[in-house]
């Protein structure tokens, strides 16, 4: 869904004149020609728990190859895509969504950054109708928070408070949540396997601080969890398959036990998606985040 090629790296505000891509280009490459045959989920088929179901799956959502672009949410949520996917860093005090694979997260791999709270806000004026063709199903917000500096915590928080607040789901998933639960809600997913203690860096030390948002109050669900398990392409494709089968508690009910978020390989990164169905109907995957 969120596709884009691989690039070299660059560096924030370099220029290339005349040569390459430019923003408008890459947003052009992705506009979506025609309908999708994509519904809100019937309210026959909504109560039962989210590893039942299949989101449809974006990974880096705003990215288009060299750029970041607001417009690009839009274009995947007009496809249908209910889970989207955010790396943000922090540039001059605000976070921004952009990406990088430099461990010293100096050098980035778009030209431009879009801010936190311009994306969460596309995010909530778009998803809940149309052109979404699925207004009415929850919009996962998957964030990838890579920085060294921890008030990045608060700040994103702040962010959230602004603009996701209204349709943002009280309370944590659960093994047991159910589709009915989240229904025209936004859920709030943190990956928490890029710093495993972001919960103690996002608390707020200064009781007395009124400006202070304690991010983990917002999350509803963790990825790289015991809830929301996380994997690579990869590393799922090489396990052993094993078939879906029927439970006898439903006529819709599967013996799928847990949820299953895949990425993009780090390593050896290439720009193909793979083959969701196999993905689904021989790994039991739900979040399979495309390019």
């Amino acid at each position: 869904i969120s596709a884009g090629k691989d690039t070299n790296d660059c560096n924030e505000g370099s220029k290339i004149e005349g040569v390459g891509n430019t923003k408008e280009r890459e947003d052009e490459k992705y506009k979506l020609e025609g309908g999708v045959n994509i519904v809100s989920v019937g309210k026959d088929y909504i109560n039962q728990p989210l590893r039942e179901y299949v989101f449809k799956s974006s990974y880096n959502t705003a990215i288009t190859g060299e750029y970041v672009n607001k417009d690009m949410v839009s274009n995947v949520l007009s496809r249908g895509c209910r889970f989207l996917d955010f790396e943000v860093l922090m540039k001059e005090g605000i976070p921004v969504v952009t990406y990088t694979t430099d461990s010293n997260l100096e050098v980035l791999k778009t030209y431009n950054t879009e801010t936190l709270y311009d994306i969460l806000n596309v995010v909530i004026t778009k998803s809940f109708h149309k052109p979404s063709p699925n207004y009415e199903d929850p919009v996962f917000v998957n964030l990838r928070i890579k920085s060294n500096d921890k008030s990045i915590y608060n700040r994103i928080a702040i962010d959230i408070s602004r603009t996701l607040k209204p349709r943002l789901f009280e309370g944590k998933i659960t093994n047991e949540t159910t589709l009915s639960e989240i229904m025209g809600k936004v859920v709030l997913v943190v990956d928490k396997t890029v710093n495993r203690t972001y919960a103690e860096d996002s608390s707020c030390k200064n009781k007395d601080n009124q400006d202070c948002r304690d991010l983990t109050k917002m999350v509803n669900l963790e990825s790289g969890s015991d809830i929301c398990f996380l994997n690579t392409y990869t590393t799922i494709l090489n396990q052993p398959k094993k078939q879906i089968r029927p439970d006898n508690r439903c006529n819709i009910c599967t013996d799928v036990k847990k949820i299953q978020m895949v990425i993009p390989d780090l390593i050896n990164d290439t720009t193909e998606n793979p083959e969701m169905h196999e993905l689904v109907n021989d790994y039991g995957c739900q979040i399979i985040s495309q390019r």
